[in-house]
């Protein structure tokens, strides 16, 4: 697994967050990243998108994507938690 890449995907989704994302929302998040909890920060993301009814860009949502590949996730593992959430530009 590349750790690396995924940490970096991870890290590029929190900060594309950072105005729509509460303090303790990022924290959440990074305290997943920090410990190595990858999928779980992933899957965090993906739940406060969706229950916070947040958008997030085109850009996000392929990383999203490529993180369900680097993580050998069933493909479509979050497209109906994404779906309407996705914004040509911020």
């Amino acid at each position: 697994m590349e750790y690396t890449r995924i940490e970096k995907l991870l890290v590029q989704l929190l900060n594309s967050s950072t105005a729509s994302f509460t303090e303790e929302q990022k924290v959440d998040i990074r305290e997943y990243i920090d410990v190595g909890e990858y999928g779980l920060a992933l899957e965090t993301f993906v739940d406060i998108v969706e229950e916070d009814k947040k958008e997030i860009s085109k850009l996000d949502k392929e990383a999203i994507d490529e993180l369900i590949k680097l993580f050998s996730f069933e493909d479509g593992v979050f497209d109906i938690q994404l779906k309407g959430r996705i914004v040509s530009m911020r």
